[in-house]
């Protein structure tokens, strides 16, 4: 099974132009060079501050976890092009660029040629892809390796391959692997399938081992290095993190009966409009009618086609699996990976209902309910265009650079985030003598002891000419708290604010050397704000 229907040339026009719309859209979000966010930079620190053994085999910091292969290219290509946000995020873009084509190749043999363009539409146009192109981190790699994988699981079961194909395949699907903690659990379903297939049509098993052992080859490196560069505080970390991404136990109640269904349609609603925990009506409506074309789209491929209705099904299956025994959470952006199989399935559903529909009326039904499928992401695209911004540092920091003198200090706000975001940028800008404040530690505390607590650790700059104090993940009332007690006892010299969604990344410089002003205040008597929820 090649593809559904043959394709004209006005489908091939329509399928050049979206894949074109796609790479643009793509190119934008990369090209925007827009400041890390606090996961890109912890991150990046670890390549910066690693040489090649360390990175790749020793436990990463900043409670990261990648893969063995994506680490390799991310170290690539900063070691070629330099410390910068286009080498951190240039391996995620380019690989962004071959997932559209992949996921063209792979829609179109079980699509019909309407049905496949408006996939291929929300597929190109899809806000979470946009974003993940141009993301120092390995989404990207999980979709495009996902997908390659069923490509050449599809290829075997279409047409007979030759133990070179075989071979390549192998070769190709193993190096691949490396890129993608996701694809080793695709990798196992698919060859798992394929084996089964192989004994029950007494195919040829010598093409098929090839490529089971490159896969496998491929899987057991990255397995290991996974497990052996885990650390035990970024495992707990994770556990504590994603506990909520796990299926409860069916005993809790009904409703947590429909956890895997709920977790299968919030996937598709985040591929197709960036939400993850659908609340509106809209999104909740949204969540609905993809899940329902999906369960037509499910009895449409297996009716026509049972085995290659479980190749599409198997990334799927494996990321339910990985989610009840608590391996990978079913959640966001760690679950983009079976994405393009949810997408694929829902609109095969369309096709299914085209083919319920009465001659006359289907060509015009199918077109419209197609048409209002795409809606979602056309609607996106003109409400929030690319590129999508989740940091803020690196504006801040070019401005506190143009700004900066030899004896300046930089003090940070609370935060592992805050703090590693302020170390990368400002190492990188040169800036030295950076300090961190942080919340009171142990006990309990009520929110005026913690802003208390901020003013006294402020009140050891007291004297310092110049000190830049750089606000990241701040609150609203902490905020006003160190702002208007370093205003009553320093002078505002120069501030730069940067929106990032509906908060804010800034940088305030302050003079706090004069006696007069210090006397204005002190830690223990000035008024703090209350902080409400």
């Amino acid at each position: 099974m090649r593809s559904s229907h043959s394709s004209g040339p006005r489908t091939v026009a329509a399928i050049v132009l979206v894949l074109l719309i796609g790479a643009v859209l793509r190119s934008v979000q990369y090209g925007a060079m827009a400041s890390l966010s606090s996961d890109e930079v912890a991150l990046a620190l670890n390549v910066v501050d690693r040489g090649w053994g360390a990175l790749l085999f020793q436990p990463l910091v900043h409670f990261q976890v990648a893969p063995l292969g994506f680490l390799a290219l991310e170290k690539l290509a900063v070691t070629i092009l330099g410390n910068a946000e286009a080498a951190f995020r240039l391996v995620p873009y380019l690989l962004s660029l071959v997932s559209l084509i992949l996921f063209w190749r792979v829609a179109a043999r079980y699509l019909g040629s309407v049905s496949l363009v408006a996939a291929l539409v929300v597929f190109a146009l899809s806000p979470s892809l946009v974003f993940y192109a141009g993301a120092a981190k390995q989404y990207s790699a999980d979709i495009v390796v996902t997908l390659l994988l069923i490509w050449i699981a599809l290829r075997w079961l279409e047409t007979p391959v030759s133990p070179v194909t075989g071979a390549v395949f192998g070769v190709l699907g193993g190096v691949a692997i490396l890129l993608s903690q996701a694809a080793v659990l695709v990798a196992f379903g698919l060859g798992a399938l394929l084996v089964v297939e192989c004994r029950r049509k007494r195919a040829p098993a010598g093409p098929l081992l090839a490529i089971c052992a490159g896969w496998f080859v491929g899987a057991a490196v990255l397995t290991y290095t996974s497990i052996a560069t885990l650390s035990e505080e970024t495992s707990a970390y994770m556990k504590r993190f994603w506990i909520l991404d796990f299926p409860p136990p069916p005993w809790e109640g009904l409703g947590e009966l429909l956890w895997i269904p709920a977790r299968l349609a919030e996937s598709v609603t985040y591929l197709v409009a960036y939400v993850n925990s659908p609340s509106s009506v809209p999104e909740i409506g949204l969540a609905a009618i993809y899940g329902i074309l999906l369960l037509l789209g499910i009895l449409h491929l297996a009716k026509r086609n049972p085995r290659t209705a479980m190749v599409l099904a198997v990334p799927v299956v494996m990321a339910v699996v990985a989610a009840f025994v608590e391996l990978l959470p079913l959640s966001g952006r760690l679950s983009l990976f079976i994405g393009p199989s949810l997408l694929i399935g829902g609109f095969a559903g369309f096709d299914r209902l085209r083919a319920w529909l009465p001659a006359g009326l289907a060509p015009l039904v199918h077109a419209a309910a197609l048409g209002l499928a795409i809606l979602p992401g056309l609607a996106l695209l003109f409400l929030t265009p690319p590129p999508r911004v989740l940091g803020g540092t690196l504006p801040v920091f070019r401005d506190v650079r143009a700004h900066w003198r030899p004896e300046d200090r930089l003090v940070v706000s609370r935060g592992l985030w805050a703090r590693i975001s302020a170390e990368y940028y400002g190492r990188r800008f040169g800036m030295e003598g950076w300090y961190h404040l942080d919340r009171l530690r142990g006990g309990s505390y009520t929110a005026e002891d913690i802003l208390r607590g901020y003013l006294r650790e402020i009140d050891a700059y007291r004297g310092a000419p110049r000190a830049w104090f750089y606000l990241d993940g701040t609150v609203a009332c902490e905020e006003e708290a160190m702002l208007g007690y370093l205003t009553a006892i320093g002078r505002p010299l120069h501030s730069v604010v940067e929106p990032v969604g509906k908060d804010a990344v800034s940088a305030h410089l302050y003079d706090l050397s004069d006696p007069a002003r210090l006397r204005n205040a002190d830690a223990d008597t000035y008024p703090v704000p209350v902080c409400r929820d």
